[in-house]
């Protein structure tokens, strides 16, 4: 027999923490930080099943040089669209899950200065800045326990930027994110 449509679709909310860095860029040491992240999903499928996602994610990282050190912030709309591979099928359900993900900048704020005379902010450290949408990739693994309707979980994953920062140096966004969501 089929399974009822409303086994098959979930929603929810994810919150977490980022850790984040972009490697070293034009003699900067960049050196993780943590910050936040939180959104929603839906769920498509059983078993295999598609999960796009709508987060709000903060990225944040110290940038250190012979003058000192300065933090950098930036803040993202972040799409990620995810195909999850769910097991068990019992109370505790462990998957796997793997895709892209689109990032746009909403905010970023440092007090860096690439040389005296650039100008101020991330427009000075970045060049042309980040305007344009980031993608990425993104894998990772979750535990999910689930009593009758309700789903909770935690979740760990990597995010890898293929889109450079600035312009000539390898400033792709990596971090680390662990959240819990339910559904």
């Amino acid at each position: 027999t089929a399974a009822p449509a409303s086994a098959q679709v979930e929603f929810g909310a994810r919150l977490g923490w980022n850790l984040s860095s972009f490697g070293d860029i034009r003699g900067v040491e960049v050196e993780r930080e943590t910050a936040t992240v939180g959104g929603v999903w839906a769920s498509f499928g059983r078993s295999l099943a598609l999960r796009p996602e709508v987060l709000f994610s903060k990225r944040q990282a110290s940038l250190v040089d012979g003058s000192g050190r300065a933090p950098l912030s930036q803040n993202f709309v972040e799409v990620p669209l995810l195909l999850v591979l769910r097991t068990g099928a019992g109370v505790l359900r462990p998957s796997l899950f793997g895709g892209m993900t689109v990032s746009f900048e909403t905010d970023c704020d440092t007090d860096f200065r690439s040389a005296p005379d650039a100008p101020d902010g991330c427009e000075g450290f970045f060049g042309a800045g980040t305007d344009s949408p980031l993608w990425g990739g993104v894998a990772g693994g979750a535990l999910h326990l689930r009593l009758g309707p309700v789903r909770m979980g935690v979740d760990a994953r990597y995010n890898h930027g293929f889109t450079e920062i600035a312009p000539g140096a390898d400033t792709h966004w990596r971090y680390w994110s662990v959240g819990v969501d339910a559904g």
